[in-house]
């Protein structure tokens, strides 16, 4: 984690959003710019509706592999109903739910 003031200044393999920039009414706004992305290998926006915000629009618009928050929740939820049931649900639980949580969007 690094001070917003520092990002210029930082390069990696991983940009992570978790803010909620990208989000209603911030849908048209990234966290940062094409110069902070450029310095990145991949992004990860945890932000997951709208689909495809600005933050993965411009780590994409650069060539760079790119995804949204869906699958990360979609996981959460599933290893929380795992813990509450004290039982594992299933291998494909987590990408088929995410598959049809992703045709709904």
């Amino acid at each position: 984690m690094a001070d917003y003031g520092r990002l210029r200044q930082l390069d990696g393999d991983l940009l992570v959003n978790c803010t909620p920039v990208g989000m209603f009414p911030k849908a048209d706004a990234a966290p940062v710019d094409g110069a902070v992305m450029d310095r990145f290998g991949a992004a990860v926006d945890i932000v997951y509706n709208p689909a495809e915000t600005q933050f993965v629009k411009l780590a994409r618009s650069q060539g760079k592999q790119a995804v949204n928050g869906l699958y990360m929740l979609v996981a959460q939820a599933v290893k929380a109903d795992e813990i509450w049931l004290g039982r594992p649900l299933g291998a494909g639980l987590v990408d088929e739910v995410a598959a049809r949580v992703r045709g709904l969007l």
